[in-house]
């Protein structure tokens, strides 16, 4: 009996330090992901060891193909005006100036969840030892758009 609790409580705690290292991708609506063209990018003021993420975001949505203009906190309103369908978010954001080490991103409409990710560099451990921020935010754009990473 001991051992069945042994057994279990190793297979629990491989199953958690496999959540804690790689990242999570979940297209809600691939169709729609394929075919957006302009994204709203709300800043978020308490990522601050990144400070320009937003401008980042831009520029990868950009290298996709899809314009974007930058929101603050107190634009919100116009995330419901139809010039901001779709709309980014980042939150939980750790790491340094020169790395994502976690971050949640979501891409979504006013009324549902188009795509998110939990991103961890754990998957991507080039970007430790050769850290290229733009780089790393254009990978998290093209898996948010269903796409592969480069």
């Amino acid at each position: 009996m001991k051992q069945k609790y042994i057994l279990a409580a190793a297979a629990s705690v491989m199953l958690l330090n496999a959540c804690g290292t790689s990242s999570k991708i979940k297209l809600v609506k691939p169709e729609e992901a394929a075919n957006i063209r302009h994204v709203c990018i709300i800043k978020n003021p308490k990522v601050t060891r990144q400070a320009d993420l937003d401008k980042l975001f831009a520029a990868a949505l950009e290298k996709q193909g899809i314009s974007s203009e930058i929101l603050s906190p107190d634009q919100r309103q116009r995330l419901y005006g139809p010039e901001c369908r779709y709309n980014l978010r980042y939150f939980r954001v750790a790491g340094n100036a020169e790395t994502i080490r976690k971050a949640d991103v979501i891409l979504r409409t006013p009324d549902y969840v188009v795509s998110s990710l939990g991103y961890s560099s754990d998957d991507e451990k080039s970007y430790r030892t050769s850290p290229d921020l733009q780089r790393q935010v254009d990978g998290i754009v093209a898996r948010l758009l269903g796409k592969k990473a480069e």
